[in-house]
């Protein structure tokens, strides 16, 4: 949904005292979990019109499930027991992108780079005319945690 609980309000003005959309949603399990993870698809296309029905998941193995989203392949690991995983591919080989603790390597049109971290993610892209983009990234504590809040 795009509603809040209670309207929204731009205290500091940074907005003009515009408010746009702020997708979020709330998710449960039926009975209680020691664990688990959720795979949440949102597409956000103000003005046009949206898709009522879900992506379709296809098993591939135990736990790993695949759906098309447009113009890219997902792949996401859901079972909880397992290392994490999240891998997205254009259809056309022009961009991938790999996260979580199974990615120890990124695909791109046939060639392979391994991870130089572990868990990290990693993006590359080879767009049509323009310079090839690879970065990898590692998760970094907020400043904040690291050094406090001096107010």
């Amino acid at each position: 949904t795009d509603q809040f609980f209670a309207p929204a309000v731009d205290e500091e003005n940074k907005r003009g005292g515009q408010n746009p959309p702020n997708w979020h949603v709330s998710i449960a399990t039926r009975e209680k979990q020691a664990a688990t993870r959720f795979l949440t698809v949102i597409e956000v296309a103000p003005g046009k019109k949206l898709v009522d029905t879900p992506a379709r998941l296809e098993a591939e193995g135990e736990g790993r499930v695949r759906l098309k989203l447009g113009d890219y392949d997902v792949t996401a690991e859901l079972d909880p027991a397992k290392p994490s995983f999240l891998g997205a591919t254009h259809k056309d080989g022009t961009a991938s992108l790999v996260s979580g603790q199974a990615g120890g390597g990124i695909s791109l049109g046939g060639d392979r780079r391994a991870a130089q971290h572990a868990g990290s993610t990693m993006l590359w892209e080879r767009p049509p005319g323009a310079s090839e983009v690879f970065i990898e990234e590692v998760d970094r504590l907020p400043d904040v945690l690291l050094y406090g809040n001096r107010y």
